[in-house]
């Protein structure tokens, strides 16, 4: 049996601002981001975005098209293909701190892991430190919001 198709994510925001105007912040955007943006036409293009999900990082490719709406222009992504990896070191270290937590949590059932229950809790939160803490999302979404902080920036340097 083959596996059903799914339907493309989408994104979209409204940016107060012309099409053209949006599209060079778009491509601001994708500079500092780091960012593929390849133009087809005045009204569109192919944007390749790396992005974190958790413990997970990888790439969001697809359409973006921008159209007019009134004095604003709407901004439209397509997810067409999400590829993600997870990194091999942090889910090695989450497996450490799961084995050093352990005996945090077992001692009462075995009183001899008593004595190594605080190596086991300086190992499960120094695991938290490195790895957890620093879990971030950062995506299409915050993307966007960054796209329109540059048109914001530019309608600001006109006047």
């Amino acid at each position: 049996m083959s596996e059903p198709e799914r339907a493309p994510r989408r994104y979209q925001r409204r940016v107060e601002t012309s099409p053209p105007n949006a599209r060079v912040a778009l491509v601001r955007a994708a500079d500092s981001w780091g960012a593929t943006f390849q133009a087809s036409g005045t009204s569109s293009g192919r944007l390749e975005l790396p992005v974190n999900a958790g413990l997970r990082q990888g790439r969001l490719s697809g359409t973006v098209r921008f159209d007019p709406a009134g004095d604003a222009t709407e901004l439209t992504f397509e997810i067409e293909r999400e590829d993600y990896q997870l990194p091999t070191a942090a889910v090695g270290l989450l497996l450490s701190g799961i084995v050093g937590a352990l005996p945090v949590l077992l001692w009462p059932f075995a009183p001899r892991l008593a004595r190594i229950a605080p190596f086991g809790a300086v190992i499960a939160v120094g695991v938290w430190f490195l790895v957890l803490a620093k879990v971030r999302y950062v995506g299409a979404e915050v993307f966007f919001d960054r796209v329109v902080d540059e048109t914001s920036e530019e309608s600001a340097e006109r006047e």
